[in-house]
């Protein structure tokens, strides 16, 4: 079968199958003001445009797939590449993602409040790096542990020398009450459940003295 659905436009087979095709569009419009001779600069541009495939092979397996087109002259590049496995009693991510650090960082770009995300979000971002990350639910607790190649690290080869040797990063979540699925975004919508989550996470990475480094979050 195929159609449109909350998910977006999908292909859906037997066994589990399904194929969800999406994307994203931000459309902005910037006036910049000074008191120099030429006191204006502004136009439009488009700071977000993501294609994006998604679904699931079976039960048991899930895929992502994402490009993001650069603002400037319209490249392509590899954002989210991954499959998603339920396996040993956990969910196994393997591929290219975001490391589990900033909680600000997991919040999809398209479920933000504001029109980018904050200074802090920037400067200590961890981005994307290739590796595996597991992931286990335990009700009130989540834990979520990954090895790979550090800190923005996207798109870079084994050999490249922003690469750590190895990474660890690893964070704890406790939903103290309410719901975990309205922390998918930063609203609070009339009627949401009241929801309280609190968060920690650490990360290692070791390589050579350009890459050693640690960072905490809570």
């Amino acid at each position: 079968s195929a159609g449109h659905d909350e998910k977006g436009f999908f292909i859906a087979g037997d066994n589990g199958f399904r194929l969800n095709v999406g994307g994203d569009l931000q459309f902005r419009y910037t006036a910049n003001f000074n008191s120099g001779s030429d006191n204006y600069t502004g136009g439009f541009n488009l700071p977000l445009t993501r294609l994006r495939f998604s679904g699931t092979l079976n039960d048991q397996i899930t895929f992502m797939l994402e490009t993001d087109l650069s603002r400037t002259d319209g490249t392509a590049t590899l954002k989210d590449a991954y499959v998603g496995i339920d396996a040993l009693g956990g969910n196994w991510r393997i591929g290219q993602f975001k490391l589990p650090f900033l909680r600000e960082q997991l919040v999809s770009d398209r479920y933000q409040l504001a029109a980018d995300r904050s200074v802090v979000g920037y400067i200590f971002s961890q981005d994307r790096s290739q590796g595996v990350q597991s992931v286990y639910d335990f009700g009130s607790f989540r834990t979520l542990l990954a090895f790979s190649d550090g800190f923005k690290t996207l798109n870079t080869d084994f050999n490249d020398p922003r690469e750590s040797d190895y990474a660890f990063t690893g964070r704890v979540e406790w939903l103290a009450l309410g719901d975990r699925k309205v922390f998918n975004d930063f609203t609070s919508r009339n009627g949401d459940e009241s929801s309280l989550l609190a968060g920690a996470a650490f990360h290692y990475q070791d390589g050579d003295t350009q890459n050693r480094m640690y960072a905490y979050t809570g």
